[in-house]
């Protein structure tokens, strides 16, 4: 049993490199590394501009549009504005109670002229 971990795995990748950095084998990172690390520095370049017009674009839009209520406010105002409606009295009430007050009006004379 051993003490510690098995390091023959480490020990053989080792191996390996040392042959290929040694024998002028096929090269740990490639030629053209100079060139790719240049286009990646112009693209960076060319993300960072952008940004910076994304960024003053956000700005102007945040500057006109300051007061925009969110989701959740237009939700909560929508969910007061249903309790409200809630609370006032339907349509087929207030018909009845019309009807109700136009039986009364018409009945009225009559019953003042039956009780007097």
């Amino acid at each position: 049993m051993a003490d510690g971990p098995d390091l023959s795995l480490l020990r053989q990748r080792i191996r390996e490199i040392e042959r290929r950095v040694g024998n002028g084998g096929a090269p740990l990172l490639p030629n053209d590394l100079g060139a790719r690390v240049d286009q990646l520095e112009r693209e960076v370049a060319d993300i960072a501009a952008m940004l910076a017009r994304i960024e003053a674009m956000i700005a102007r839009i945040d500057a006109t549009v300051p007061a925009a209520a969110t989701k959740a406010e237009v939700e909560r105002l929508r969910a007061q504005v249903a309790a409200q409606f809630a609370e006032k009295p339907s349509k087929a009430y207030l018909w009845v109670l019309l009807l109700l007050l136009l039986i009364a009006a018409i009945a009225a004379p009559r019953l003042a002229a039956m009780v007097a």
